[in-house]
C-alpha cells in the first residue's frame, strides 16, 4: 500500500524596503513539514517544484526538457 502524503502549498511575496525588487514563490510543506519555497522567476518553474519535492522524498532527480 503507497503511503499518503498531505501537500500544502501557501503563496508568499517579498518587495525590498526601496521597492526596487520583487519575488514571489510558493512555500511548500509535506505531512506538516516545511520542505523549502519554491521561486518564480523562469521557465524552469515546474521542473525547481518537482525536484525539491522528489529530493525532500529522497529521490536523486534528473529533469529533461523535450520539445
Amino acid at each position: 500500500m503507497k503511503t499518503k502524503l498531505k501537500i500544502s502549498l501557501s503563496d508568499w511575496d517579498y518587495t525590498c524596503g526601496d521597492g526596487c525588487c520583487y519575488e514571489w514563490g510558493v512555500s511548500c510543506k509535506i505531512n506538516g513539514e516545511e520542505i523549502d519555497s519554491i521561486l518564480f522567476a523562469s521557465s524552469n518553474d515546474v521542473a525547481n517544484g518537482l525536484e525539491v519535492v522528489l529530493n525532500y522524498l529522497g529521490y536523486e532527480v534528473e529533469i529533461d526538457f523535450e520539445n
